[in-house]
């Protein structure tokens, strides 16, 4: 086929440039004209399809027997996953995989009466000074109390008693007393952690983790008792405690604390205490309707294509260097509040061919003039009456045998083209309706400000103008915050979530490179150490090997006690990535929220601990692995393209253990079920489909792993956000770890708007650093891209891109972002930065 379509493109390149040769260059092509070949084409490809499996499109036959595909082909049965992204999974997942085995068994010695003297606390005997290093009944009373263990008639009874216990909890006075506990224990660990290493303590400190995660969960749940429980929250600052803990966990490891389970408490306290993504929307629109920005009202219009300030300035200095008799140029018919005044325009530091800055890299203008191909055509020629018509093309040295000669027929557009206009009309009026279009349609958004704010006050301490450290700290008042559409609750709440996110940044900022690196390893590891399908064979009876060679019964019980606990483990993974990705993805979104300078340094951390790299091998690991795939003889059925697509960490069901379950032991019931899956054997081609309006056959997936998907969408919206636009590195630095094949399985064979939307984001991106072979191959990838993202006035990026000029900057652009970083720490937070070592000169 390949041969087929090179001839084609010879035949059309003899054609055209030696027309008189044609006769004697096609004789060995007479009897198949061009129209001939690709009918013979579609032809191929239809005998492909009815010969070949209903899920592939064209291909092969490899050695192995299967149908092998030069890339990866299309599905013809579409599967739609049907889900939806969610901060959490609700109460009773969230119980569930907190506990692991060996909790169980100590709920065996917690069968108390739920009879407590809350109303006197001093007859109970529970304060602030307990000594956990030994073990402490006030501590098993309440544990058992909260987790009310005690048999229950059903789950949703049991639930149900916990909520009224914790309702109890914080009624009677011992909430502030269990978080103060819990904040001092930790503070007296981090300070001495070889005293504090004894196994009673481990368990104390683990049982008032558990109470306060329940807490947390079931308040969040319920929605009652947030502001007490927020009050108290703020005043132990547990929030900021956590990531001191796990810092000195890296420097001292030990068995003593459970740092799977203080990441799950962390990332409950940041969606309880910053807010969910509802609230994070609700404060980005408070921000920009006080910054009287007009972005918020766009969103909510779709069909409005808008323009960015920087993509504006471009746009308007080619329109002076085309028309330089004109004054267009001149901002005079921009609304108010909206795009750039005429006072703002010098803020753009490019306007000043004088201006020497680091920070011009980052939003440099890419205009005509300063492209690198129009340095390489030449000076365009300037007539006063008519233009001057093309130079004569070189005669081309095919016919001697020479290499062909393709005609170019561009112009240098950053020259003046002076054309003898009328006075009246200088400008043509496509021109002008088009400037005027873009005067009306220009938006910035309120990190734009922040970050041009930043810029300049950079610059006049570059200069020596004044010293930049003595600008004021804080460039918008919490308290002045108002708004005209949400309630005054609301906005109190608003208020509080970006005067969190400020102390936590403050007081953990020298925590965020440990932190980062923990959870970098939490994601390397989340490997398949082990064969699922051995285990799959192995823990069902009916198919284990013990059982078909009638193995004793000690040693078929040691056996499966072996294979569950390395399952529970590759559960304890699993939910621990859950909520690593989770805290990545908010963390980002809210610090963005505060201060896009804050999210940009949480992002170079993250690039400086290889996230990259790590994301794409976690990816790699979780779809293209023997491990999550049965035996070649079970699979001979299905193409190599199938079994990727359909048995992975995604398709394949989530590991569930109900013998380990958290309600089904509080019931009593104990008994391990008949069959557990862990791989996938259903195909998308074999899964029941129908047709949709467009004649496509769709097939809607219901049976798979949530949580993985949840992580998948989590960690692709935080490589979204670690590729900042117009910085070309950090997408250079992307590329090579030659993510595109992996993304691409994903985006074809899964539909959901919430786990394609950041992928075709980053495809944006890296698609202007690919070949022209790559995007021939790949146009479905840019198809998608046009129909499912938001289009704007200007979107040049698939060939308007100077790559020469990007990849000759970008390490000048990450030097200046990290420049521009570094100097805003040190002006904000003085005192953390001189925890890493960095203290202004005298």
């Amino acid at each position: 086929m390949e041969e087929s379509n090179n001839l084609i493109d010879q035949l059309e390149d003899k054609l055209i440039d030696h027309p008189e040769r044609a006769p004697l260059q096609t004789q060995t092509v007479q009897a198949t004209s061009q129209e001939d070949m690709y009918q013979y084409d579609l032809k191929e490809r239809a005998s492909q399809i009815l010969n070949g499996n209903w899920g592939l499109l064209g291909g092969g036959v490899s050695s192995g027997g299967k149908e092998d595909l030069p890339m990866y082909s299309f599905l013809l049965s579409r599967p739609i996953l049907h889900y939806s992204h969610r901060d959490s999974f609700g109460l009773r997942l969230e119980l569930t995989e907190w506990f692991v085995s060996a909790d169980l068994a100590e709920f065996l010695l917690l069968r108390i009466e739920e009879r407590m003297d809350f109303d006197n606390a001093a007859k109970f005997g529970f304060h602030p000074s307990l000594n956990l290093l030994r073990a402490s009944s006030q501590v098993d009373l309440l544990y058992g109390h909260v987790l009310a263990v005690s048999q229950s008639s059903s789950e949703k009874d049991h639930l149900a008693r916990i909520t009224v216990h914790c309702a109890k909890l914080i009624q009677h006075e011992l909430l502030d007393k269990v978080l103060v506990l819990l904040g001092n224990s930790l503070l007296k660990y981090i300070a001495k952690p070889n005293r504090y290493s004894g196994k009673a303590f481990g368990a104390n400190i683990h049982k008032l983790t558990t109470i306060v995660y329940v807490l947390v969960c079931v308040v969040a749940t319920s929605k009652q008792k947030t502001e007490r429980l927020a009050n108290a929250l703020l005043e132990t600052d547990l929030l900021v405690i956590i990531p001191r803990l796990i810092e000195s966990w890296k420097q001292h490891p030990t068995n003593t604390i459970r740092v799977r389970n203080f990441f799950l408490l962390l990332y409950k306290l940041i969606l309880f205490e910053f807010g969910d993504s509802s609230h994070l929307a609700a404060v980005e629109s408070l921000l920009d309707e006080n910054h009287l920005l007009p972005a918020a009202c766009a969103k909510s219009a779709k069909e409005l294509l808008l323009c960015s300030p920087l993509d504006y300035f471009s746009l308007k200095e080619d329109l002076h260097d085309k028309y330089p008799l004109s004054d267009m140029c001149m901002h005079t018919s921009i609304p108010p509040g909206g795009p750039l005044l005429e006072a703002e325009r010098e803020e753009f530091m490019a306007m000043n061919s004088h201006s020497k800055s680091m920070t011009n890299l980052l939003d440099a203008p890419r205009t005509n003039r300063a492209h690198t191909v129009m340095a390489q055509l030449p000076v365009q020629t300037l007539h006063i009456s008519t233009p001057v018509s093309p130079s004569p093309t070189t005669p081309s040295d095919f016919m001697s045998g020479g290499e062909k000669v393709r005609k170019i027929y561009h112009v240098n557009q950053g020259m003046p083209l002076i054309y003898p206009f009328t006075p009246q009309q200088p400008v043509p009026q496509a021109v002008l309706e088009a400037k005027s279009l873009l005067d009306s349609t220009v938006r910035q958004n309120y990190a734009f400000k922040q970050l041009h704010k930043e810029r300049l006050a950079f610059m006049k301490q570059e200069r020596g103008i004044c010293n930049g450290y003595d600008e004021p700290k804080s460039d918008t008042t919490l308290e002045a915050l108002t708004s005209l559409v949400l309630s005054p609750c609301d906005v109190e709440k608003c208020r509080r979530s970006l005067a969190r996110v400020e102390k936590f940044f403050s007081q953990c900022l020298p925590q965020f490179q440990v932190l980062v690196e923990v959870m970098m390893s939490v994601i390397s590891c989340n490997k398949p150490d082990v064969n699922l399908r051995d285990l799959e064979l192995e823990i069902n009876m009916e198919l284990s090997f013990l059982e078909k060679f009638r193995a004793d019964v000690q040693t078929s019980v040691q056996v499966r006690s072996a294979l569950f606990r390395k399952l529970e483990s590759l559960r304890v993974k699993d939910t621990t990535l859950w909520a690593v990705s989770g805290i990545l993805v908010m963390l980002l979104k809210w610090f963005k929220a505060s201060h896009i300078l804050k999210s940009f340094y949480f992002g170079t951390v993250l690039v400086d601990s290889q996230f990259f790299s790590v994301f794409i091998e976690f990816i790699s690991d979780s779809f293209n692995n023997n491990a999550l795939q049965k035996l070649d003889n079970e699979n001979t059925a299905l193409s190599s393209y199938e079994i990727l697509a359909a048995q992975n960490k995604l398709m394949n069901p989530k590991i569930r253990l109900p013998q380990f379950d958290f309600f089904r032991f509080c019931l009593g019931r104990r008994e391990a079920p008949s069959h557990i899956r862990l791989l996938n054997s259903t195909p998308v081609c074999r899964m029941k489909h129908q047709l949709d309006d467009n004649g496509e056959r769709v097939v809607h997936t219901t049976e798979f792993n949530h949580e993985f998907c949840a992580v998948l969408t989590n960690l692709f919206n935080v490589a979204n956000e670690l590729l900042i636009d117009n910085m070309s590195q950090r997408v250079i630095m992307f590329n090579e770890t030659k993510p595109t094949d992996l993304m691409k399985i994903i985006l074809l064979n899964y539909e959901n708007d919430h786990l394609q939307t950041p992928i075709l984001h980053i495809f944006k991106k890296l698609t202007p650093y690919q070949g022209r072979k790559w995007r021939a191959s790949n146009m479905d990838v840019i198809s998608r891209i046009y129909l499912k993202l938001r289009l704007s006035l200007k979107d040049d990026w698939l060939s308007g891109k100077d790559l020469e000029s990007d990849f000759n900057s970008c390490y000048d652009q990450e030097v200046a972002l990290r420049s521009l970083l570094q100097f805003y720490n040190m002006r904000e937070y003085p005192e953390q930065m001189r925890w890493l070592g960095l203290t202004l000169a005298k």
